[in-house]
């Protein structure tokens, strides 16, 4: 069997998007007990998801906030915080109970994500808990990319067997609002570094394994396009030193234009410093992971088929773009076994144009369903 003709875990999908059919969703899953993640930052959108579920579900909310130090700093973000953390403790109030989940005593991120998962887990929130969301709205990926790769593996190994939610209010202009500027090191996410073989395989298996790492490698670089993270590009580029790059590119999308933008913006790096041609540039919906999904996986295959025999393909991700995306880059690297690569930002802040009553009140409602009923 070649690669293109394997299942895809996520072939049949469940997405639920737009406010009502959300509300709509939780009236019929809010009737049982609900663990709710979510995020202790400035995020407003955070206050959306969690009061769309809350007014809609019966049965009561254990949510539990994930604290983390932010480094964006101003005077609007400052603010931010404190009218989402109130709202949050309002709801919670009204709905059910409200636990803060420290941040990890650590200087690195992808260290911190890691061991935020495990305490998260030996915390015992899941205990009793067969419906759990995760809202990344207010989340950053180096905190939720291992924290639902390890719920994954859990149901995988069927040692939860629950529904899995991802939950997120998306909006492209609010990420964009979110100013980047340096880079810092660069980083796997947890749980996405290099996929070392299973303890439990055979001696033969594993030598064959071995062999096939000595083997001819082509590395794939796929960076997922976002405003304003030129730096980050460079230095993941500087890096991994790629043989082969597929930028992707928003579209369709809520603007339009956004597409061309990002070829403009980032035009000099990829024809000019890099030449990347331009049939490698993928689209992808904005606002449909699993056709990002869809597109590694062919990518993926593509690649593996053409070099069975003589080697393999080494397919490198990051996410430079808004949390849709980065969710379709998170379940594809979970199944394909990709690395996925982050830069973090020496110094974020918030753009003192954006409008952040609108800020506070946009966005699309969305339920990612990666795990139970629907797959049974």
């Amino acid at each position: 069997m070649t690669h293109r003709e394997c299942a895809m875990k996520w072939n049949d999908y469940y997405l639920t998007q737009g406010g009502q059919a959300f509300k709509d969703l939780w009236a019929d899953r809010g009737q049982t007990p609900t663990l709710v993640v979510i995020g202790g930052g400035f995020d407003p959108r955070t206050i959306q998801t969690l009061s769309a579920i809350a007014s809609t579900a019966t049965a009561e909310l254990d949510i539990v906030r994930l604290e983390f130090s932010t480094d964006i700093r101003n005077k609007q973000a400052n603010a931010l915080v404190t009218n989402t953390r109130n709202e949050i403790e309002r709801i919670a109030h009204e709905s059910g109970t409200l636990r803060n989940h420290s941040y990890p005593e650590t200087t690195s991120k992808r260290t911190a994500g890691l061991a935020l998962s495990r305490s998260f887990h030996e915390a015992g929130y899941l205990d009793g808990h067969n419906e759990m969301v995760i809202d990344i709205s207010g989340l950053s990926r180096w905190m939720y990319f291992p924290l639902i790769k390890s719920m994954l593996k859990l149901e995988e190994q069927e040692k939860w067997k629950g529904d899995l939610h991802v939950v997120v209010c998306d909006n492209p202009r609010t990420d964009t609002a979110i100013r980047a500027e340096g880079a810092e090191t660069v980083d796997p996410l947890g749980g996405f570094g290099f996929v070392a073989p299973a303890a439990d395989v055979s001696s033969y298996e594993k030598l064959e394994r071995d062999m096939l790492q000595k083997s001819f490698v082509l590395k794939v670089w796929v960076p997922i396009l976002g405003e304003g993270r030129i730096e980050e590009l460079e230095s993941i580029w500087g890096d991994i030193t790629p043989d082969e790059v597929f930028p992707v590119l928003p579209f369709p999308s809520l603007n339009p234009r956004r597409a061309d933008d990002l070829l403009l913006e980032y035009r000099e790096f990829f024809f000019d410093e890099i030449e990347v041609e331009t049939r490698n540039f993928i689209h992808a919906s904005e606002s449909n992971p699993f056709d990002l999904y869809r597109s590694l996986k062919m990518l993926n295959a593509r690649y593996q088929d053409v070099l069975e025999g003589l080697g393999r393909a080494e397919f490198v991700l990051s996410s430079h773009s808004s949390k849709l995306l980065s969710v379709g880059a998170l379940i594809a690297g979970h199944e394909f076994q990709m690395q996925i690569l982050h830069v973090s930002s020496t110094r974020s802040w918030l753009d003192l144009d954006t409008d952040f009553d609108q800020m506070q009140s946009d966005g699309i409602l969305s339920d990612i369903w990666l795990t139970g009923a629907p797959y049974t």
